[in-house]
């Protein structure tokens, strides 16, 4: 750490009183929700959004209305919970998603997460198997649609990680996820025989995986040293390679 001089603490000292001047104030405020997507309350500690998920529209929830938020003491806190509630105004059903993560050892970035969520998506929108507790296809949350979009899934799924940064931006990560898929709307089935002779089904899919991934991102720099950092540019290189098995 070094000190600041005379100058860079005039600065801090300038912005804090353009912080207290009423329109600076509400274009601050503003900018900030639409870069972020959360509306701050500092006497809280807590963030609430994303604003742009209050609203959204498909053919099985029909009308979906969205809250959210996450606790947020500072850049650098060394833990973070979120979580959501929605609700379907055409299934009548209450949907949540809860997560958490805590930096346990700063100096190799030694952080445990997890969560669960119970939610309905089109699970056949992502590209790849998505592990997001938080998270949502677009396909199945947005305000404005094109077509019939009625093959959505009730997805419960649960997830416990556990992720290290043993050198400079070489990350390992271990998760397990389980997950059970069930059709949320009577125009589409999961149904799939259980037997050989074809006689018995069942609606519900489980599944279970775990998975072993490395990611190395050379050149690049990270400010912060919280749970959650923020990248500082954009020129490096992102390589992954991830194992799993079910």
């Amino acid at each position: 750490m070094e000190q600041l001089s005379k100058d860079e603490k005039g600065v801090y000292v300038m912005l804090d009183s353009l912080k207290q001047t009423k329109k600076f104030k509400s274009l601050y405020n503003l900018g900030s929700i639409l870069a972020s997507g959360y509306i701050e309350f500092d006497d809280l500690n807590l963030d609430v959004g994303p604003v742009f998920s209050v609203f959204g529209y498909n053919d099985v929830e029909g009308v979906r209305i969205r809250a959210g938020g996450r606790t947020y003491f500072g850049q650098n806190d060394l833990w973070r919970l979120e979580g959501f509630t929605a609700y379907g105004f055409k299934d009548n059903k209450f949907k949540y998603g809860i997560s958490g993560k805590w930096l346990i050892d700063k100096k190799s970035r030694l952080i445990i997460s997890g969560g669960n969520r119970r939610d309905v998506e089109q699970i056949g929108a992502n590209l790849t198997s998505s592990t997001d507790v938080l998270g949502r296809s677009l396909a199945s949350s947005s305000v404005i649609g094109t077509g019939t979009n009625d093959k959505l899934t009730n997805v419960n799924l649960s997830t416990l990680a556990i992720e290290a940064e043993p050198f400079r931006n070489f990350l390992t990560r271990i998760s397990g996820t389980y997950r059970t898929l069930e059709s949320a709307s009577p125009t589409f089935s999961l149904d799939y025989y259980t037997d050989a002779a074809q006689t018995t089904t069942e609606s519900e899919v489980k599944q279970y995986e775990t998975a072993v991934s490395l990611s190395y991102f050379p050149k690049r720099e990270m400010t912060g040293f919280g749970v959650e950092r923020r990248t500082k540019n954009d020129d490096f290189a992102r390589l992954f390679a991830q194992v799993t098995e079910r």
